[in-house]
């Protein structure tokens, strides 16, 4: 009978083990999958569909909260709105955008603001209030504006 415990538990530290592994694998198959759709601003490819970037995003937050890559997780967030919006979610993407630009300034996070603010901005374009949207832009610009000034370096996104 203690037989039989060892095995079990070593086969299940075992599998722990390589879902661990695979799931690493698996995050950074997909990072590096998002990565040219974040460069290109564009919510879709052949390889990846817009649901796809929506899930993926829940489930890659916690890594990138957790090696601190906020650059890389608010562009992924600004991402996933633009996928909402062409899937026709208006009200999911602009609460999306809200709570990205609730946790930027939770961070005093400039980057995270200003891309927030695009967010926001996207969706107000997209349903059809493009005064509003104009204005989201307008101070995304001065915030991205003024970090530059302060730390006189340009910064890439």
């Amino acid at each position: 009978m203690n037989k039989h415990k060892h095995h079990i538990i070593a086969v299940a530290v075992a599998m722990l083990i390589s879902v661990t592994l695979y799931a690493a694998h698996t995050n950074q198959a997909r990072l590096s999958l998002l990565k040219p759709l974040i460069k290109h601003n564009t919510p879709f490819s052949t390889e990846i569909s817009t649901d796809s970037i929506t899930v993926w995003e829940k489930l890659l937050k916690p890594e990138l909260e957790e090696q601190q890559h906020y650059s890389l997780l608010f562009q992924l967030k600004l991402l996933t709105v633009r996928a909402l919006i062409t899937e026709g979610h208006f009200s999911l993407a602009i609460d999306k955008a809200n709570s990205m630009y609730q946790k930027a300034k939770e961070m005093s996070y400039p980057l995270g603001t200003a891309l927030s603010l695009q967010a926001i901005g996207n969706t107000y374009l997209n349903s059809s209030t493009p005064l509003a949207a104009i204005e989201s832009y307008k101070e995304a610009l001065e915030i991205i504006s003024k970090d530059l000034m302060q730390t006189n370096m340009p910064r890439q996104f």
